[in-house]
């Protein structure tokens, strides 16, 4: 079972794995793959998943405050109600994720060259589209 425990988990291959409510903030989850994984209302806070595979993963409601996200896979990850405040999503992949306004706090979240191709970000999609 995974509570409160930072953990080194780097490279880990936990596709489908149920870690929902897990209490893993400031672990190292680098590389890892989390494909299809349910961490839904897991904590994550300030969490190393640099360039780690979330490719499905449930995502809702769980903190990834000040997580470190740049070059992750979120491609149709199901992120509403999640926390990314802080969050590093730089050069991340958001295709097809599905995203809402309390997930997002656009001034805090770092979100420089992901790639948000047909993202769902819902209620603000026009806001990250542009005129």
């Amino acid at each position: 079972e995974f509570d409160e425990m930072p953990a080194q988990l780097g490279g880990i291959m936990a596709q489908r794995a149920d870690m929902s409510g897990a209490r893993i903030g400031e672990s190292l989850l680098r590389m890892a793959d989390l494909t299809d994984a349910n961490l839904s209302n897991a904590d994550l806070s300030g969490a190393d998943l640099r360039k780690t595979t979330l490719v499905g993963a449930n995502l809702g409601g769980t903190s990834l405050a000040n997580a470190k996200l740049a070059g992750a896979s979120l491609t149709g990850a199901q992120m509403i109600g999640a926390n990314l405040r802080g969050a590093d999503l730089f050069g991340a992949d958001l295709r097809g994720a599905y995203l809402d306004a309390e997930s997002l706090a656009l001034d805090e979240l770092k979100i420089a060259s992901a790639r948000q191709e047909n993202a769902l970000m819902s209620p603000i999609s026009t806001l990250l589209a542009g005129p």
